[in-house]
């Protein structure tokens, strides 16, 4: 159980501890000037995020799903500002945060067991799910990848679409193990639909806070949609998580 926390909350503090120093020390952190000033909302939020997520790993029931969400998460935060910070040592940070997630989900879920074991029959309800999954995976590399192939893409365009393309590969993984495995796919099918409910929220409260440190108030209409979005997640995540814990 002690594992379990630790894997789950080393990868929130260094994410913390990356932001707060963003915080202070600004472009002293950073690859380029000025780039302290375009991140000042995402390390904000990532540093509440950081929080949040720490916070709910102690508080709540022990879950894998649980586990495994806030792992996919913290690879989504971390893989951008490894890119952000360049070849510094502070890129060690988020770098030591990556690691640190991709092995927890590669741990709880014993990887390597999935090829042993057969396959067995999936519920018309998960099916559901990796259709989600799917579908919102697709949104996020076409996203990606048109990003990608701006010849004007701004950086913070750029580490977006990164973490898109990371957080689609983690969650490519998880479903590949939901099929392959029964005795993981409520594991990792919760993993996917409580980081994507996460994420949402997160991308909520940037959008309030950006809005606040530009003076500008976000569109209802964004707000709107992205609620909905982690609602989507949100729903079957509790569905899962309700229905496994370690």
């Amino acid at each position: 159980m002690r594992k379990a926390y630790a894997i789950t909350i080393a990868p929130c503090a260094l994410v913390l501890t990356a932001s707060a120093l963003n915080l202070l020390l600004k472009d002293g952190m950073y690859s380029g000037a000025g780039l302290a000033e375009l991140f000042f909302s995402n390390d904000i939020v990532n540093a509440i995020a950081a929080l949040a997520f720490a916070a709910i790993a102690l508080a709540a029931r022990p879950r894998q799903g649980l586990y495994i969400g806030i792992d996919a998460a913290n690879i989504y935060i971390a893989a951008p500002l490894v890119l952000a910070y360049g070849f510094r040592p502070a890129a060690l940070i988020p770098a030591a945060a990556l690691a640190i997630a991709v092995f927890g989900i590669v741990d709880r879920l014993k990887i390597e067991e999935v090829l042993v074991n057969e396959k067995g029959p999936i519920k018309g309800e998960h099916v559901a799910y990796l259709a989600m999954t799917i579908l919102f995976g697709a949104f996020f590399v076409s996203r990606a990848i048109a990003i990608l192939l701006k010849g004007d893409a701004r950086v913070q365009e750029f580490v977006t679409a990164i973490a898109d393309l990371a957080l689609v590969a983690v969650w490519l993984v998880l479903a590949t193990i939901s099929v392959a495995n029964p005795d993981k796919r409520v594991s990792s099918l919760g993993g996917i639909m409580t980081s994507g409910a996460a994420l949402n929220l997160c991308l909520i409260v940037f959008m309030l806070i950006d809005g606040l440190a530009k003076k500008e108030s976000p569109r209802a209409l964004d707000l709107t949609v992205i609620g909905a979005m982690s609602l989507v997640f949100a729903v079957p995540s509790f569905r899962l998580l309700r229905r496994q814990q370690d």
